[in-house]
C-alpha cells in the first residue's frame, strides 16, 4: 500500500544505524565518541575494562587527551586504583546524531609493553652471561639469569590469545622457537610443522618478508602491520611487534616479536567506515530530497500567485467598463452646452442615466472581484512565507497544532481557486464525519492538501488532453474515522492510474507528464509516512479516474 521505496530506504538507514551501533559496542577495541567541543557522547563496553569506570559514567565528560585526526599516538591512562595502562589511540571524523563528531579508538597495548620489557631484560640477561662466560661465575649469578629465562619461556607459553616467536634473520628464516597460540593462529597442527618451513611462507607477499627483515636489522625495533596468511591460505592481518637481538660484535642473529590478529578488528574499522559513508550519504540525500520537496511546494504557490495576477491584469488592461465610460464621456463632451436638453429630449440622451447606474453596477461587481483575487494573491504569498518559515524550524522539534479540519481544507482549495474556475472543476468537501479540530503539524498538512488538489487537477487536464470528457470534472474530498485513524480521501474523475502504476507514482522522481517534477506525491507520502500514517492509490484504469487514500493516527 504504501511507498515501498521511501519504506525500504527508511528501513535501510535504520539497519545501518542498528549495524553501526552493534559495531560500535560489540568492538574489542575501546570506541569513544567526541563531539567538537571535546564531551563524550558515546563510550562502548570496552572504554569500562581500559580506564576502569563504568562506560554510562564517562557521557558528557570532557575527554582529557588532544584529539588529533589521522595521527596514531600512545597515552596513558590512570585508572581509579592509580594502576596505570597504555593505549594507542587513532582518530577518525564522523557523524553522530546529526553533529559533527570524532571516533576514538583506543587499543590496549600494555600488554605490549610489558612483553617487550620482559624481552628486552632476557636478551640484557643473555649478553651479561655471554659477557661472564670467561669470568667466575657466582650462584647468586646463574640463578638470577636462570629466573630471567624463565620468565621469558612463561611469557612464551602463557599468553595464549597473542603468538610469540623467536626466528632467524633474512627472507629465508627459519623459526627457533614459538608459543601454541601463534601455531593456532596460522591453522598449523603442531609446532614441528612451522619448524621445518620458511617464515616467508606466512607472508601473502614473500617479498615483504626481506623487505620487513632488512628494516627490523637496520632499526633494530618494528611496531608493524603485516598481511600474513594462514596454512589454508586463509588471509590474515597481523600487528608485529619485533625486536633484533644481536652478538657482542654487533651482528643479528635472531628476531623475537609478538603477533596479533586484527583481521577481524581491521574488518570491523571498514565496516564503520562504510556505514558511515552510507549513513553520510543518506542523510545527503534526504536532504536534497527536503530541499527538491520545497522548491516544489514553493513552485506550486508561486504558479497560483501569477495565476492570480494574469487575472487582474486581464481585468485592467483592455477593460470592456473602462470602454464603456470612455464612450459614455465623449458623448457627454460633445453635449456639454447643451447637456440637460439632450439627457431630457434627445433619444440618446435619455439613455445616460440608466447607463451611469448599470455601468455603476458592473464597476462595483468588478471592484469586488478584484478585491477577491487580491485576496487570494495574498493568501498564496502568505503561503509561500509559511512554507519558508517551516524550513527554517526544520532543524527543531516538529510543532503540532490544533487546526480546524474544514477550514484547512477551504484554504487548500482557496490557493488553487483560479485554476479551479478556469477549467469548471467542481469541488466537493464532506467533512461531517470528521472530527472539527486535528492535532497536526500545519504547514506540511496544509501543503500536502494543496499538492493532492493540485495532483487532481492534473489529472483532468490530462484526460482533456487525451480525449472529449462526457461529464463534468470534479474532485470530491472526504474526511472521516476510523478506529484510532483519520481517513482523508481525494476522488477525481481524471486520466486515472494503470494497476501497475499504482505503488511506484509515489516515488521520488516518477512522473507522467513531460514537465513534472515527480516530487509531488512523493513528498505527500514522505509527510504522511513521517506521521507514522499510510498512503495509498486507486483505480480502475486509464480514463476511469483515481483515489488516493491516506490514514493519520489520531493523536
Amino acid at each position: 500500500m504504501a511507498n515501498d521505496e521511501l519504506k525500504t530506504a527508511t528501513e535501510t538507514i535504520r539497519t545501518l544505524e542498528a549495524n553501526y551501533h552493534t559495531l560500535l559496542e560489540e568492538n574489542a577495541d575501546a570506541i569513544v565518541i567526541v563531539n567538537q567541543s571535546g564531551i563524550i557522547r558515546f563510550a562502548n563496553a570496552a572504554v569500562a575494562e581500559l580506564f576502569g569506570r563504568d562506560a554510562v559514567e564517562l557521557h558528557g565528560e570532557l575527554f582529557d587527551f588532544p584529539v588529533t585526526v589521522g595521527k596514531k599516538t600512545e597515552i596513558t591512562i590512570t585508572r581509579n586504583g592509580g594502576e596505570t595502562a597504555i593505549a594507542q589511540m587513532r582518530v577518525m571524523e564522523t557523524n553522530w546524531q546529526g553533529e559533527n563528531a570524532y571516533l576514538v579508538l583506543l587499543r590496549d597495548i600494555t600488554e605490549y609493553g610489558r612483553l617487550e620489557t620482559a624481552l628486552k631484560k632476557s636478551e640484557e640477561g643473555r649478553r651479561r652471561l655471554l659477557k661472564n662466560t670467561n669470568k667466575n661465575i657466582s650462584r647468586e649469578f646463574m640463578e638470577e639469569e636462570l629466573r630471567g629465562t624463565e620468565e621469558k619461556y612463561a611469557i612464551l607459553t602463557n599468553i595464549l590469545n597473542i603468538g610469540v616467536y623467536r626466528n632467524t634473520v633474512g627472507s629465508e628464516g627459519k623459526f627457533i622457537e614459538m608459543n601454541t597460540a601463534l601455531v593456532r593462529m596460522f591453522g598449523y597442527k603442531n609446532k614441528a610443522e612451522l619448524l621445518t618451513m620458511s617464515v616467508a611462507d606466512l607472508y601473502q607477499n614473500p617479498k615483504d618478508r626481506k623487505a620487513f627483515s632488512e628494516r627490523l636489522s637496520r632499526v633494530g625495533l618494528a611496531y608493524e602491520e603485516l598481511l600474513l596468511k594462514k596454512k589454508d591460505g586463509t588471509p590474515l592481518v597481523c600487528m608485529v611487534s619485533a625486536v633484533a637481538s644481536r652478538d657482542e660484535e654487533g651482528q643479528v642473529i635472531y628476531f623475537d616479536g609478538i603477533i596479533e590478529d586484527i583481521t577481524e578488528r581491521k574488518r570491523a574499522k571498514e565496516a564503520l567506515r562504510e556505514i558511515s559513508k552510507r549513513e553520510t550519504q543518506a542523510r545527503a540525500q534526504g536532504r536534497l530530497e527536503v530541499v527538491d520537496t520545497i522548491l516544489h511546494n514553493i513552485g506550486n504557490a508561486i504558479n497560483n500567485v501569477t495565476i492570480g495576477i494574469d487575472t487582474i491584469q486581464v481585468n485592467l488592461t483592455n477593460n470592456r467598463l473602462t470602454r464603456r465610460l470612455t464612450s459614455l464621456a465623449n458623448a457627454v463632451a460633445e453635449h456639454q452646452d447643451d447637456f440637460s436638453d439632450y439627457v431630457k429630449n434627445h433619444p440618446q440622451g435619455q439613455k445616460v442615466a440608466p447607463f451611469i447606474i448599470a455601468l455603476a453596477d458592473d464597476f462595483a461587481r468588478l471592484d469586488e472581484e478584484l478585491a477577491k483575487t487580491v485576496h487570494r494573491v495574498w493568501e498564496r504569498a502568505e503561503h509561500i512565507a509559511d512554507i519558508i518559515r517551516t524550513v527554517k524550524a526544520v532543524s527543531g522539534k516538529p510543532y503540532r497544532k490544533d487546526i480546524n479540519l474544514q477550514k484547512a481544507m477551504d484554504n487548500a482549495r482557496a490557493v488553487l481557486q483560479d485554476t479551479i474556475e478556469k477549467r469548471d472543476i467542481q469541488v466537493i468537501v464532506d467533512c461531517t464525519c470528521a472530527p472539527e479540530e486535528i492535532s497536526i503539524q500545519e504547514s506540511p498538512f496544509s501543503q500536502m492538501l494543496v499538492n493532492l488538489v493540485k495532483n487532481s487537477i492534473e489529472a483532468i487536464d490530462d484526460l482533456e488532453a487525451r480525449a472529449n470528457r462526457s461529464e463534468k470534472p470534479f474532485i470530491k474530498i472526504k474526511c472521516f474515522t476510523e478506529p484510532g485513524i483519520l481517513v482523508l480521501e481525494v476522488s477525481d474523475n481524471g486520466i486515472g492510474i494503470q494497476k501497475d502504476k499504482l505503488d511506484v507514482i509515489f516515488r521520488s522522481g516518477y512522473t507522467t507528464k513531460e514537465s513534472g517534477s515527480g516530487l509531488g506525491l512523493h513528498s505527500i507520502a514522505n509527510f504522511v509516512k513521517g506521521c507514522n500514517g499510510q498512503i495509498a492509490a486507486s483505480s480502475d484504469g486509464i480514463g476511469k479516474g483515481a483515489t488516493m487514500r491516506i490514514e493519520l493516527p489520531l493523536a
